[in-house]
């Protein structure tokens, strides 16, 4: 052992070697690593003995040649000067701790990809009809489309240039200002609203025209009022136009 060692290490993984042995054999082992450890050079003739005793023997010799190599590394450091002086205080011995730093590192590719994720159209849409009517607001359906369009083609970004984060929140904000005669129309009250526009059509040609009314071509239709006039006009199968004063 080296000169000035007090300790050494005897690794748990031996009792599997001693459990086999009787307990006056695992005695013996114990007295000779002891001994051989206290630079004793001990000797014995049982087999049983040196055979145990060898693996553990290997093990000190590896542990003690760390033991030493650390102990001249020190001995370097020493001749050196020793441990570099410290330059500054480190965080346990501040009095007052620093506070962490803030974060100013950019938002990564995952989190962005999830920030100016841009909606589909309908669920825009869906949602500007939903707010409007529970805020009372007449929204302008053409005006609500170029919306969208403006900020999907500016990369998804307002009209300050600022990154859309949260599109149900700046869409709240801008609804005031999408106000409008136009209406969003769903397609169940598009087509009540031409049926019914056909059933005035009907009656007024079957007033004005008696038992021959001209059906009209509900694709290709138009009623202009100009003052106290009424015209209607129609390309469907009668082909002609009529006026009435």
């Amino acid at each position: 052992m080296a000169n000035g060692k007090k300790s050494f290490i005897l690794y748990c993984d031996l009792i599997h070697t001693v459990n086999e042995l009787p307990d006056d054999k695992a005695g013996e082992l114990f007295k000779h690593i002891l001994s051989y450890v206290n630079d004793e050079n001990p000797v014995t003739d049982d087999l049983i003995t040196k055979i145990a005793f060898q693996p553990i023997k290997q093990q000190l010799k590896r542990d003690l040649k760390k033991y030493e190599g650390y102990i001249d590394k020190q001995r370097e450091n020493g001749a050196k000067g020793g441990r570099p002086k410290k330059t500054q205080k480190t965080q346990a011995f501040i009095s007052k701790p620093k506070k962490a730093d803030s974060v100013t590192d950019s938002v990564t590719d995952s989190v962005t990809d999830s920030v100016t994720q841009i909606p589909a159209y309908n669920d825009f849409q869906k949602y500007a009809i939903q707010k409007a009517q529970e805020n009372d607001i007449h929204l302008d359906g053409q005006k609500l489309s170029l919306k969208y369009e403006s900020w999907k083609v500016n990369g998804w970004k307002n009209g300050n240039g600022k990154p859309i984060k949260n599109w149900k929140n700046t869409l709240l904000n801008t609804l005031p200002y999408l106000k409008g005669d136009g209406k969003i129309e769903s397609e169940a009250d598009k087509k009540a609203r031409i049926f019914m526009e056909q059933l005035d059509k009907d009656f007024i040609n079957e007033t004005l025209y008696g038992d021959e009314p001209i059906q009209p071509n509900i694709n290709d239709q138009s009623i202009a009022r100009t003052g106290g006039v009424q015209r209607i006009s129609s390309h469907g199968a009668g082909g002609g136009t009529s006026e009435t004063d």
